[in-house]
């Protein structure tokens, strides 16, 4: 797999996370414009152990400020967990458990 650029906007907020039973949660948001031109990255790490659809949906929040940070008024979110995305689209989130 590699990187795309938007297509419909100039850029694009990628995020990731990963949730260890034993070391937490950790998440990852890197944003690149359609030229692939670097416009910044955040990490953030917590001891707290959330589920893996919560995790994911708080680096999609998490992305999102940055982006709003950096005064992005328009962007493309991308994120590798199909039910977060899913459940965004539909406009009926079910409630996740920690």
């Amino acid at each position: 797999m590699h990187w795309e650029a938007p297509i419909d906007v100039g850029v694009k907020i990628n995020v990731d996370t990963s949730v260890l039973k034993d070391q937490g949660v950790r998440f990852g948001v890197v944003i690149h414009d359609l030229h692939a031109r670097f416009w910044g990255a955040a990490v953030k790490r917590s001891r707290i152990w959330w589920s893996p659809a919560l995790a994911e949906s708080l680096v999609i929040l998490y992305g999102v400020e940055l982006g709003w940070r950096m005064r992005i008024e328009e962007c493309v979110v991308e994120s590798d967990c199909l039910f977060t995305i899913s459940q965004l689209r539909s406009g009926e989130p079910e409630e996740l458990e920690v």
